[in-house]
């Protein structure tokens, strides 16, 4: 682990996660401590090679200036020998006591010096490892809430398509029995256009000689002529081979008025068959002739449009 590595770190980036720039900003921090430790360190461990390679000087001028002390007192050995030997091994001692002092100051720095760096680092990795932990629930979190949410609204659709579903078919349910009621309606109107066809055709083939053959009932006010064209036209559809009735003269004198008495037909009242049977009046106009082929054909026509 050096200081490069923790800046150049890189995390992947999830929705709603960690700001991209707060994690750099703590991982240019911690590379900066880390990068001052080891800095300390360094120079700390040079500081004891410095202080080991002074004091091997000092040993080193020591044994030198022993030599040469022991050399200007080589004549007076005899006298002054016990002196010199001690304060020589007091000299090496005390630099076998600095040297080692020195030793033991340089690795308890450096020892300390990595332990710390150990410890940032130790520090860094925890960190980071929290902060993606972290960014792992929070995008789990964020997932499973997603997923609810498109579930949620996925239901609220499906429900308000079956429900619009639902008013169509009732809808559809609603036309159709209109239609049901509107054909029933159709089938007995036909039925009844059918009876009342065929109470019209019973009534035509009631009358005897068909429509063209009622006389018109005699009213008082009907002229001597017209009355006469109506028996003339009658007869001869009665019988064409005859010869023709001579015109009745005026001084002919009038059939009296006779009231006739409708007949009765099945299924069909009194008061409405006088309403459905009108007769022109003699006032008005002269009674048509009709052919009594025609007639028939009018009746066979007639019950046709009526089936």
């Amino acid at each position: 682990m050096n200081p490069q590595r923790v800046r150049s770190a890189e995390f992947r980036t999830v929705k709603k996660g960690l700001d991209p720039d707060d994690v750099q900003l703590f991982l240019n921090a911690v590379a900066d401590e880390l990068e001052r430790a080891q800095n300390q360190s360094t120079a700390m461990e040079a500081r004891a090679r410095a202080a080991v390679a002074r004091l091997q000087e000092l040993a080193d001028d020591a044994g030198s200036q022993s030599d040469a002390s022991a050399e200007i007192l080589r004549p007076s050995e005899a006298v002054a020998e016990p002196d010199v030997v001690t304060a020589s091994v007091d000299q090496s001692e005390t630099i076998s006591r600095t040297l080692l002092l020195a030793q033991r100051t340089a690795d308890t720095t450096v020892a300390e010096a990595r332990a710390e760096a150990e410890r940032l680092r130790t520090e860094a990795e925890a960190e980071a490892t929290q902060q993606i932990d972290s960014s792992r629930e929070m995008a789990e979190s964020l997932l499973v809430e997603a997923r609810v949410e498109a579930r949620q609204v996925g239901e609220e659709e499906r429900a308000a398509m079956e429900g619009e579903v639902n008013s169509l078919l009732a809808r559809r349910d609603f036309l159709e029995s209109d239609v049901d009621h509107l054909e029933r309606f159709l089938v007995d109107q036909r039925a009844r256009l059918r009876e009342a066809a065929s109470q019209i055709v019973d009534l035509t083939e009631r009358v005897p000689g068909g429509l063209g053959d009622v006389r018109r009932p005699l009213v008082s006010g009907a002229s001597d002529d017209v009355a006469a064209a109506v028996e003339t036209s009658t007869t001869t559809n009665a019988a064409p081979e005859e010869a023709p009735v001579a015109e009745p003269s005026a001084a002919a004198e009038p059939e009296p008025a006779t009231e006739v008495e409708p007949q009765p037909v099945a299924g069909v009242e009194p008061d409405e068959e006088a309403e459905d049977l009108w007769f022109p009046n003699a006032a008005d106009e002269p009674m048509p002739v009709i052919d009594p082929e025609e007639g028939s054909r009018s009746r066979l026509s007639f019950g046709d449009n009526a089936d």
